[in-house]
């Protein structure tokens, strides 16, 4: 089973390949500790770490916020690594869908164009750039349903 890695540097991995019937012990050891599953995505799952992990992870919360189609950090941030991984309609672990790959890359190029933009002319704060980033990434990345 495939998993994807989004640090809080915004870089992507693939991690492969992840056993069924043990993918929360391999999620546990790819994030260093005990984990929360995050579900904002009806296909797809956010692997956190339950504690410890000091640095926000930009990129994940965008995607997030993307799927929910609000500002999820208005209200927390996702901190350090997240793991993506699938889900079937009974919850049991699937490979990450073809969707959180196309949705990943569409905000990579987002970030990349962002930093592109920002080297000439640098937002006001960090407000600004996260406003630019989520006006971004809501544009990129289709709202989706996500489980209840």
């Amino acid at each position: 089973m495939t998993v994807l890695v989004i640090s809080p540097s915004m870089t992507v991995s693939e991690e492969v390949p992840l056993d069924p019937d043990g993918y929360l012990a391999k999620i546990r050891s790819l994030l260093g500790g005990p984990v929360n599953e995050g579900n904002y995505h009806r296909r797809v799952r956010m692997w956190t770490r339950d504690s410890g992990a000091a640095e926000r992870n930009v990129m994940a919360t965008a995607l997030a916020s993307a799927w929910l189609g609000r500002d999820l950090a208005a209200h927390y941030w996702l901190y350090g690594p997240v793991v993506l991984s699938g889900v079937d309609t009974d919850g049991r672990p699937q490979p990450c869908p073809p969707e959180a790959y196309r949705d990943v890359t569409a905000l990579q190029e987002v970030f990349h164009e962002l930093r592109t933009r920002w080297a000439t002319t640098a937002p006001a704060d960090d407000n600004d750039a996260w406003q630019q980033v989520l006006a971004r990434a809501l544009a990129a990345v289709p709202a989706v349903a996500r489980t209840a």
